[in-house]
């Protein structure tokens, strides 16, 4: 990587990228909000090659759309948006995150998260959409403790 890793917050000017940008890899849009709070994108020179979103429940928070584009795997740009989104949702009072997530389970075992089952979610994150019908039965529910 040549050129200097930024993650900055999402502003709401950024919500058509960001939906374009995970509808580029099919991963659901139809739940954002256009004020892009709680989201992060990551940034390398004029280009947003990643991105990573909250949605707070309480104590509890889902963490929702991370994508890195394909040619920019493998860089720790994950990591970092990961580290971002954490820290932004421990100062929201947020003490434990759950994802779902169909090609992740790897990476995020790595990191810490631990796979559950879908009896095992809080009501709050267990009724959003993500979890109704935007994301497939099949996908991996993940969650850690931060």
């Amino acid at each position: 990587m040549d050129e200097e890793l930024f993650i900055e917050p999402a502003a709401a000017e950024d919500f058509s990228s960001v939906c374009a940008l995970l509808e580029s890899a099919q991963l659901p849009t139809a739940d954002l909000r256009n004020d892009m709070a709680h989201f992060f994108l990551a940034i390398i020179g004029d280009d947003t090659v990643g991105a990573i979103g909250l949605d707070p429940y309480g104590s509890s928070g889902l963490l929702r759309s991370m994508i890195v584009l394909p040619e920019f795997r493998n860089m720790g740009i994950a990591a970092h948006l990961v580290e971002t989104l954490e820290a932004h949702a421990k100062k929201e009072g947020i003490e434990e995150l759950f994802l779902i997530t169909n090609t992740g389970e790897q990476f995020f075992a790595k990191i810490g998260f631990k796979k559950i089952q879908r009896d095992q979610l809080p009501a709050t994150v267990a009724g959003s959409a993500e979890f109704n019908g935007l994301c497939p039965a099949s996908s991996s529910i993940m969650k850690k403790k931060i």
